[in-house]
């Protein structure tokens, strides 16, 4: 993201807007029962155990509605006014990919009905490759996790509309000129 942003800066008159998982309209979880709000990379994703049932809802309705309203009130809008560019490090597919993450433990079937009310990106960029590379790279995960991530995010790419595979365990440039490529297509 931080090689492309100077590119698409100039493509857009620095009309790029970035967010982290979801439009961020409402505050985090964590920031409402009085946590401080950690801007830092996650080291470990996998740290916290995933809420029980009613948690899980409660986790996923909350964060559906800031996909949501988030769209409407905070994308959209800037989207109609003049020519930008929303990118999300994450999203909400990340619940049927690596629910653990998002502290999720629910039925796939319920977050795929929760999925169709989701405001659907215009281009879904997975970035993956093998997985023995990935986990060399960043050791946050056991590797059988990583392997099992990269078969979904896969089986994503090949079953979902407007996603495309990028191979990062390439160098960074020609992964940076992939993915430059396809948000000019």
């Amino acid at each position: 993201i931080n090689k492309i942003t100077p590119l698409l800066k100039q493509a857009v008159h620095n009309e790029n807007h970035y967010e982290h998982m979801r439009p961020n309209l409402l505050p985090s979880i964590a920031t409402l029962f009085g946590e401080k709000e950690k801007n830092e990379p996650v080291s470990n994703p996998h740290k916290k155990e995933a809420s029980g049932f009613l948690g899980s809802i409660f986790r996923l309705f909350y964060y559906s509605l800031d996909y949501i309203f988030g769209y409407w009130i905070k994308v959209y809008p800037s989207l109609v006014r003049k020519p930008s560019l929303w990118i999300f490090d994450r999203y909400f597919y990340d619940y049927l990919i690596d629910p653990k993450r998002g502290r999720i433990n629910l039925p796939k079937w319920i977050i795929q009905t929760i999925k169709f009310f989701i405001p659907k990106p215009n281009l879904i960029i997975c970035l993956g490759g093998d997985p023995k590379v990935i986990f060399e790279r960043k050791k946050e995960l056991p590797f059988s996790e990583i392997e099992k991530q990269v078969t979904n995010l896969k089986k994503f790419e090949e079953t979902e509309k407007n996603v495309f595979w990028v191979n990062t365990t390439q160098d960074i440039e020609i992964t940076v000129e992939e993915v430059v490529e396809l948000i000019k297509k």
